[in-house]
């Protein structure tokens, strides 16, 4: 019987770091950060698009000669595969001794003859100085349309503070001491519901794809949905759009961050509120058509600053304008989504609920978003407007139901279609 795995307590040390490995490393990391677009230009009729992504916090633990198998559902299919590896949060350099990709059987398992072994700049093993990121070389490898891959880390050294999701909603499986990165079926000791490490898959099409991303908190990361189902709104509008009968082909991914506030530091580690990583998290991909953003409520859920004032919704709809205007600039749309209602829940106020409804008036006015999806209004009980509708509530009347986000989702598809929100430009 698999245990949880138990995060080891450990305080970020510092590390001495000499002036020749600040500038080997800022040079390693400038190179990784232009190479998909490289790859293009020596490929024109390559496309690469993200199939699959995860935003990422601190994660305080331990990992010592271990490896990690996880597992992704992607949502455009491919020919070639890429993987991002972030040490953004860690306060040491994480090696990694070796990676794989494979489809994903079930559980703990791996589909024989379809694993590959990942080289990062042409070598099976890498060192990432804290605070950067690395992608692994293209393999090739056929990816199929809304199909799980299997990526499979070993960690020869002790890792601690780790970069991750721990909201993963997907069982991962860390083994016993050992190198298991190639096993077909991994031994486990423990499972845990997070990512470690990865957070970006990429795929090489010969078509282009257009890119939506997902922001906000965690209910685009879909918490309290049911595990292992892919049952948040994202997941659930990747494959409404791919099961369309003509046009782009659409890539969605899921960059919802649980706790995140938009102007204030968030529940973990990292003090990251929504303006602090919409750059890195909502715009740094290639082929980004557009991004759909909602949040606010964790700001208006709050407890009052030292100084003792409650965030306003004319705070919330100066910083949205913000977004909005990076999105315009890179010639990226950006849809508003409307809070849906949060009575009931434990940091429910009435002066919050008067927030909500003037933050939402605003969004739904606002002319600056390319569109609105008006999830407040496809949530709500229409007997008792500031609850969710019982059969869209998981019981902590904050977070929907799979019912709940499925409904999410269809509203985002209506809205796109017949926005035109990701035509060509």
């Amino acid at each position: 019987m698999h245990t949880h795995h138990q995060a080891t307590l450990k305080s970020p040390t510092a590390t001495t770091r000499t002036l020749p490995w600040i500038v080997t490393a800022f040079l390693f990391v400038l190179l990784t950060a232009h190479c998909l677009p490289g790859l293009a230009k020596e490929h024109p009729e390559i496309h690469w698009v993200s199939t699959w992504a995860t935003a990422a916090h601190p994660i305080d633990l331990i990992f010592t000669r271990q490896t990690i198998r996880m597992t992704v559902r992607t949502t455009v299919g491919g020919d070639q595969v890429v993987i991002r590896l972030s040490n953004r949060f860690g306060a040491d350099a994480l090696t990694i001794g070796e990676a794989h990709v494979a489809i994903d059987e079930r559980g703990p398992a791996i589909i024989p003859g379809t694993d590959r072994t990942l080289t990062f700049s042409g070598r099976s093993s890498i060192t990432i100085p804290p605070g950067a990121y690395v992608i692994s070389d293209p393999i090739a490898l056929q990816v199929p349309p809304v199909s799980r891959l299997a990526i499979t880390v070993y960690v020869p050294q002790t890792a601690g503070i780790a970069t991750g999701q721990g909201q993963g909603l997907r069982t991962t499986y860390i083994s016993p001491t050992g190198n298991f990165t190639g096993a077909t079926i991994m031994p486990v000791a423990s499972t845990a519901l997070a990512y470690y490490w990865l957070t970006e898959v990429y795929v090489a099409r010969s078509a282009p794809a257009a890119l939506l991303v997902a922001f906000g908190d965690s209910v685009t990361n879909g918490y309290r949905s049911t595990v292992d189902t892919d049952g948040s709104w994202p997941s659930v509008l990747g494959e409404l759009l791919l099961h369309r009968s003509s046009g782009t082909s659409i890539s969605v991914i899921n960059e919802g961050l649980g706790g995140n506030r938009i102007l204030l530091p968030s529940h973990d580690l990292s003090d990251t509120n929504a303006l602090a990583r919409f750059d890195r998290d909502a715009l740094d991909h290639p082929g980004v058509r557009a991004v759909i953003f909602l949040e606010g409520i964790n700001d208006i859920g709050s407890n009052p600053s030292p100084d003792g004032k409650y965030v306003t919704a004319d705070a919330l709809e100066a910083a949205a304008q913000q977004l909005i205007a990076r999105c315009h600039m890179r010639g990226i749309k950006i849809v508003g989504g409307t809070l849906p209602p949060y009575s009931g829940a434990p940091y429910f106020t009435v002066r919050g609920e008067k927030t909500r409804k003037s933050f939402n008036q605003w969004i739904r006015s606002n002319a600056s978003f390319d569109a609105v999806m008006d999830f407040d209004q496809v949530l709500h009980d229409p007997q008792h407007p500031d609850h969710l509708l019982p059969t869209y509530d998981s019981g902590d009347h904050l977070h929907p139901s799979d019912a709940g986000y499925a409904a999410m989702a269809q509203e985002a598809e209506k809205v796109l279609t017949r926005k035109r929100i990701l035509s060509s430009r």
